[in-house]
């Protein structure tokens, strides 16, 4: 009884890991917004994006410094205390999603290991086409 109870879960992890990358990425990539980029000219003064693709890539592109900088991450998921977990450069974070109208909501938060406040970023896509 045990062995199927393990087993279980284990199916269970892996569905869920499969129906976030779906989420995460759509058919083959998908872009969520956390702030609409605020240019002017060369320069910007707000903005952050991250587009993940099925085949595990990341670009982040913020506006740092007056400046839109665009950085490439591998990304991958796994679970741990019975969360799904994000992880890219060099963090892991929880992500959770909800569905808002005509737009998907995904809020990641950073996993700390110490006891300080956690860091949180909500994100909104459009939904892909046929998910109503």
């Amino acid at each position: 009884m045990r062995v199927f109870l393990l087993f279980g879960f284990a199916v269970a992890a892996v569905f869920a890991q499969d129906v976030t990358e779906k989420r995460l990425t759509g058919s083959s990539k998908r872009v969520w917004t956390a702030e609409a980029f605020k240019t002017a000219g060369d320069e910007c003064s707000a903005g952050r994006t991250l587009t993940f693709s099925t085949d595990h890539m990341l670009e982040d592109k913020r506006c740092f410094n007056g400046k839109i900088v665009n950085n490439r991450y591998p990304w991958s998921l796994k679970n741990q205390d019975n969360d799904t977990l994000l992880e890219f450069s060099g963090g892991a974070y929880s992500v959770l999603f909800k569905e808002e109208g005509k737009q998907d909501k995904m809020r990641l938060r950073m996993r700390q290991d110490s006891k300080g406040p956690s860091v949180e970023q909500e994100f909104s896509s459009p939904k892909p086409k046929g998910n109503g």
